[in-house]
């Protein structure tokens, strides 16, 4: 959801090298005290958050409107998720108590519009008294620092995503030299903004670089896959994410700011 068709058939092969980032096992197990049942995960992906609420006790529908995901989620888990559209859900109105937007989803999207949609059915099929959480990937700081002097993340709030894929594919070194390449970033700068993440930035975002390289290492063809990629989606930080919410008219309840993701919880009973 968000970006091409294209982008997320290519990557559904592969999805298992990386599914494990952002709205996370771990985030979603310190979200579980809010969690009630029934559960809805739109954007569930190959259904690894479905998996683990349901292995939990919880009983939870997950949706995704990419046919290939949804044949592997039934493949590696033995899942049958539901293909939906997010804009027009076919649930009735408040079938959940509790309705999860993952990443990939709202957090991919420009189209303010778009976004609007998604929000409006996920409140419709949510009760008064329930939740609806929506996540957004998250950088770390140091990360961030690094990726602005880098021209990963533009001044104006993009990740650009094909090109930050294509620095992945190959090895650090050829990564350092596209970026000197590329920007005004002298070849000690990038070294120390480099060994500063390794000090401050979590494991599993250090490990990044080398988690999407090893899952290019076995792609059918990952030039291929590149060149579908968006060639940039939003990078939305807090203050963003609240000034989004704030444009469309949704009230948000509480933020919960995780290592690889934001969960905005929306006040849904003010939305009925």
């Amino acid at each position: 959801m968000g970006s091409s068709l294209e982008f997320w058939d290519n990557l559904a092969p592969y999805l298992s090298h990386i599914e494990d980032n952002f709205l996370d096992l771990e985030s979603i197990n310190k979200l579980k005290n809010i969690i009630n049942d029934p559960v809805l995960i739109i954007g569930a992906g190959q259904g690894l958050l479905v998996e683990s609420l349901q292995q939990s006790g919880y009983s939870v529908d997950g949706i995704d409107n990419n046919t290939k995901m949804i044949e592997y989620a039934e493949r590696r888990r033995g899942i049958k998720l539901i293909q939906e559209d997010a804009t027009n859900l076919s649930f009735d109105e408040n079938s959940y108590r509790t309705t999860i937007i993952a990443t990939g989803v709202v957090d991919y999207i420009d189209d303010l519009h778009l976004i609007e949609e998604i929000l409006n059915e996920a409140v419709r099929v949510t009760t008064d008294e329930g939740r609806v959480l929506v996540a957004f990937y998250r950088i770390h700081p140091a990360s961030e620092a690094f990726q602005k002097r880098a021209g990963i993340l533009t001044v104006d709030g993009k990740f650009k995503h094909k090109y930050a894929f294509g620095l992945m594919q190959g090895n650090p070194s050829d990564m350092i030299k596209t970026i000197k390449k590329d920007t005004n970033m002298g070849l000690l700068s990038i070294i120390f903004h480099l060994i500063r993440m390794q000090m401050l930035v979590p494991k599993k975002e250090r490990d990044v670089f080398k988690t999407f390289n090893e899952m290019f290492k076995v792609m059918d063809n990952p030039n291929e896959f590149i060149a579908s990629c968006p060639d940039s989606i939003p990078y939305r930080t807090l203050p963003s994410i609240h000034k989004l919410f704030e444009k469309l008219g949704f009230s948000i309840s509480n933020t919960y700011v995780y290592d690889s993701c934001t969960v905005a919880d929306i006040d849904n009973s003010s939305m009925h």
